[in-house]
Protein backbone atom coordinates (compact mmCIF):
# COMPACT_ATOMS: atom_id res chain seq x y z
CA UNK A 1 0.00 0.00 0.00
CA UNK A 2 1.51 3.29 -1.05
CA UNK A 3 0.49 6.64 0.28
CA UNK A 4 0.68 9.64 -1.97
CA UNK A 5 1.09 12.97 -0.27
CA UNK A 6 -0.01 16.12 -2.04
CA UNK A 7 0.91 19.65 -1.22
CA UNK A 8 -1.69 22.32 -1.70
CA UNK A 9 -0.30 25.76 -2.33
CA UNK A 10 -2.69 28.66 -1.86
CA UNK A 11 -1.53 32.05 -3.03
CA UNK A 12 -3.13 35.24 -1.86
CA UNK A 13 -2.27 38.52 -3.50
CA UNK A 14 -2.66 41.87 -1.84
CA UNK A 15 -1.87 45.02 -3.75
CA UNK A 16 -1.35 48.14 -1.68
CA UNK A 17 -0.30 51.64 -2.64
CA UNK A 18 2.70 53.03 -0.82
CA UNK A 19 4.28 56.48 -0.76
CA UNK A 20 7.30 55.36 -2.76
CA UNK A 21 5.38 54.51 -5.94
CA UNK A 22 3.86 57.94 -6.57
CA UNK A 23 5.16 60.12 -9.35
CA UNK A 24 6.25 63.72 -8.79
CA UNK A 25 2.83 65.26 -9.48
CA UNK A 26 1.12 66.79 -6.46
CA UNK A 27 -1.22 64.35 -4.80
CA UNK A 28 -4.60 65.01 -3.25
CA UNK A 29 -4.23 62.03 -0.92
CA UNK A 30 -4.07 58.26 -1.05
CA UNK A 31 -7.22 58.00 -3.19
CA UNK A 32 -5.34 59.74 -6.01
CA UNK A 33 -2.81 56.90 -6.07
CA UNK A 34 -5.54 54.27 -6.32
CA UNK A 35 -7.11 56.02 -9.32
CA UNK A 36 -3.91 55.56 -11.35
CA UNK A 37 -3.44 51.87 -10.59
CA UNK A 38 -4.06 49.18 -13.19
CA UNK A 39 -6.63 46.45 -12.66
CA UNK A 40 -5.10 42.97 -12.59
CA UNK A 41 -7.67 40.23 -13.11
CA UNK A 42 -7.15 37.60 -10.40
CA UNK A 43 -8.34 34.86 -12.80
CA UNK A 44 -5.52 35.77 -15.21
CA UNK A 45 -2.99 35.87 -12.39
CA UNK A 46 -4.08 32.48 -11.02
CA UNK A 47 -3.94 30.96 -14.52
CA UNK A 48 -0.47 32.29 -15.20
CA UNK A 49 0.90 31.10 -11.86
CA UNK A 50 -0.69 27.64 -12.23
CA UNK A 51 0.81 27.20 -15.70
CA UNK A 52 4.28 28.41 -14.64
CA UNK A 53 4.25 26.16 -11.56
CA UNK A 54 2.96 23.19 -13.61
CA UNK A 55 0.17 22.87 -11.07
CA UNK A 56 -1.98 19.78 -10.83
CA UNK A 57 -5.13 21.78 -10.02
CA UNK A 58 -6.43 25.27 -10.56
CA UNK A 59 -9.52 26.21 -8.56
CA UNK A 60 -11.83 29.09 -9.31
CA UNK A 61 -14.36 30.07 -6.66
CA UNK A 62 -17.31 31.71 -8.38
CA UNK A 63 -20.99 32.31 -7.84
CA UNK A 64 -21.76 29.31 -10.04
CA UNK A 65 -21.85 25.71 -8.76
CA UNK A 66 -20.23 24.41 -11.96
CA UNK A 67 -21.40 23.53 -15.47
CA UNK A 68 -25.09 22.64 -15.44
CA UNK A 69 -26.04 19.37 -17.15
CA UNK A 70 -29.10 20.95 -18.77
CA UNK A 71 -31.09 24.17 -19.04
CA UNK A 72 -33.17 23.33 -15.93
CA UNK A 73 -30.05 23.90 -13.79
CA UNK A 74 -30.91 21.03 -11.50
CA UNK A 75 -27.50 19.32 -11.53
CA UNK A 76 -23.89 19.96 -12.57
CA UNK A 77 -21.33 17.80 -14.32
CA UNK A 78 -18.89 16.45 -11.71
CA UNK A 79 -16.24 16.35 -14.47
CA UNK A 80 -16.14 17.18 -18.14
CA UNK A 81 -13.47 17.05 -20.86
CA UNK A 82 -12.40 20.11 -22.80
CA UNK A 83 -13.82 18.55 -25.96
CA UNK A 84 -17.23 18.17 -24.30
CA UNK A 85 -17.04 21.79 -23.14
CA UNK A 86 -16.43 22.94 -26.72
CA UNK A 87 -19.53 21.02 -27.84
CA UNK A 88 -21.61 22.56 -25.05
CA UNK A 89 -20.45 26.05 -25.98
CA UNK A 90 -21.89 25.52 -29.48
CA UNK A 91 -25.31 24.44 -28.28
CA UNK A 92 -25.89 26.29 -25.01
CA UNK A 93 -25.88 29.89 -23.92
CA UNK A 94 -23.73 30.61 -20.86
CA UNK A 95 -23.71 33.93 -18.97
CA UNK A 96 -20.80 36.16 -19.98
CA UNK A 97 -19.11 36.13 -16.56
CA UNK A 98 -19.39 32.32 -16.40
CA UNK A 99 -17.83 32.07 -19.89
CA UNK A 100 -14.84 33.93 -18.49
CA UNK A 101 -14.34 31.21 -15.85
CA UNK A 102 -14.92 28.50 -18.44
CA UNK A 103 -12.39 29.98 -20.87
CA UNK A 104 -9.80 30.29 -18.12
CA UNK A 105 -10.34 26.61 -17.24
CA UNK A 106 -9.98 25.61 -20.89
CA UNK A 107 -6.79 27.65 -21.24
CA UNK A 108 -5.39 26.06 -18.09
CA UNK A 109 -5.92 22.44 -19.18
CA UNK A 110 -4.57 23.19 -22.66
CA UNK A 111 -1.45 24.78 -21.16
CA UNK A 112 -0.55 21.81 -18.98
CA UNK A 113 -2.59 22.14 -15.79
CA UNK A 114 -4.05 18.69 -15.09
CA UNK A 115 -7.50 19.91 -14.03
CA UNK A 116 -9.36 23.15 -13.43
CA UNK A 117 -12.26 23.35 -10.97
CA UNK A 118 -15.24 25.70 -10.94
CA UNK A 119 -16.77 25.82 -7.48
CA UNK A 120 -19.46 27.91 -5.83
CA UNK A 121 -17.49 30.00 -3.35
CA UNK A 122 -20.66 30.79 -1.40
CA UNK A 123 -20.90 27.18 -0.15
CA UNK A 124 -19.37 26.70 3.28
CA UNK A 125 -16.44 24.24 3.26
CA UNK A 126 -16.59 23.86 -0.52
CA UNK A 127 -12.87 23.01 -0.87
CA UNK A 128 -12.85 19.99 1.47
CA UNK A 129 -16.10 18.81 -0.09
CA UNK A 130 -14.53 19.00 -3.54
CA UNK A 131 -11.31 17.29 -2.52
CA UNK A 132 -12.58 14.55 -0.22
CA UNK A 133 -15.88 13.41 -1.71
CA UNK A 134 -16.50 11.17 -4.70
CA UNK A 135 -18.54 13.57 -6.82
CA UNK A 136 -17.15 16.80 -5.41
CA UNK A 137 -18.96 20.09 -5.09
CA UNK A 138 -18.61 21.56 -8.57
CA UNK A 139 -17.28 20.79 -12.02
CA UNK A 140 -13.74 19.80 -12.87
CA UNK A 141 -12.55 20.42 -16.42
CA UNK A 142 -9.95 17.94 -17.70
CA UNK A 143 -8.19 17.81 -21.04
CA UNK A 144 -9.22 14.23 -21.77
CA UNK A 145 -9.98 10.92 -20.07
CA UNK A 146 -6.26 10.08 -19.86
CA UNK A 147 -5.82 12.70 -17.13
CA UNK A 148 -8.21 10.97 -14.72
CA UNK A 149 -6.88 9.83 -11.38
CA UNK A 150 -6.71 6.10 -10.68
CA UNK A 151 -9.76 6.13 -8.39
CA UNK A 152 -11.81 7.92 -11.09
CA UNK A 153 -11.41 5.20 -13.72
Amino acid sequence: LSVRMSCVCLCFFFFQAEDGIRDRSPSRGLGDVYKRQEYIDPKDTALEIAVKMQADKLIYLSRYPGIYTDETRSDVYPRITSEEVEELKKTRHFPEDFMDYLNHCMNAVHQGVNRAHILDGRIEHVLPIEFFSIDGAGTVVIRDERTLYQHEL
